[in-house]
């Protein structure tokens, strides 16, 4: 049950707003089930929208036209309820990305998505985390940085069992099933402000070393995000 979860000092509300977020994320389970605990745990006040856009393997083309059309349908809106977004966010893990051939993915058509709002001054932030979200899930422990996917969740694996998120004998899955029942411990076991510090401090790494946004592996832009709608929650 909801209830039963405690709820970090980070999420305590000061007051109410009422601006709204969309979140538009990739197919996997992820970052759809981690934004959807998210937004229960921070309760009924949420200021959360969350949108699922299933993709066969990351089109940032059709995330970005769906962003696009939920601004424009969003300004219809009449009453406080369903305001305007504030913002709309496209989560993504760069690895979906990286080498590929297929139109509409690749690293190219990422960094042309991101010139392309620049340019436009648009409402919409692209999130990328590298090279995959779960590397959110790591910095919550630790702010190392492995080389690859597979050593990534070795280690995120070894902090999971440590803190008996998973049990001994279970392993970290994206299956849905086993995604939420993780997510029950994970956010009652981590402190999502040590992982907002250690993502700080590795993206400064990267910055410092000059290196291009799209370079930086591993790496999470998530606590962009989750700063963003916690300074919206404390007006």
């Amino acid at each position: 049950m909801i209830s039963s979860y405690k709820k970090p000092d980070f999420f305590k509300q000061k007051g109410r707003s009422s601006d709204l977020f969309l979140l538009i994320v990739e197919g996997e389970n992820t970052e759809r089930l981690y934004f959807e605990r998210l937004k229960a745990i921070c309760g009924r006040e949420s200021n959360i929208r969350i949108k699922t856009e299933t993709t066969s393997g990351g089109d940032i083309d059709a995330m970005l036209r769906l962003a696009r059309a939920k601004i424009k349908e969003s300004k219809n809106r009449k009453n406080i309820l369903n305001a305007p977004f504030k913002k709309v966010y496209i989560i993504i893990d760069r690895d979906r990305f990286l080498n590929s051939q297929i139109p509409g993915i690749g690293l190219k058509p990422l960094q042309n998505a991101i010139n392309s709002i620049s340019k436009n001054k648009e409402k919409i932030e692209i999130i990328i985390s590298a090279p995959c979200f779960e590397y959110w899930y790591l910095l919550h422990f630790c702010k190392q940085r492995p080389c690859g996917q597979a050593k990534l969740f070795k280690l995120l694996n070894k902090h999971l069992k440590c803190k008996n998120i998973l049990s001994s004998n279970y392993s970290y899955s994206k299956k849905e099933a086993d995604t939420k029942r993780m997510l029950e411990k994970f956010f009652q076991e981590t402190d999502i402000s040590i992982a907002i510090s250690n993502s700080k401090s590795v993206t400064n790494q990267y910055v410092s070393n000059g290196d291009d946004r799209l370079d930086r592996d591993p790496c999470t832009e998530a606590h962009k995000l989750i700063e963003e709608l916690e300074l919206d929650k404390t007006k």
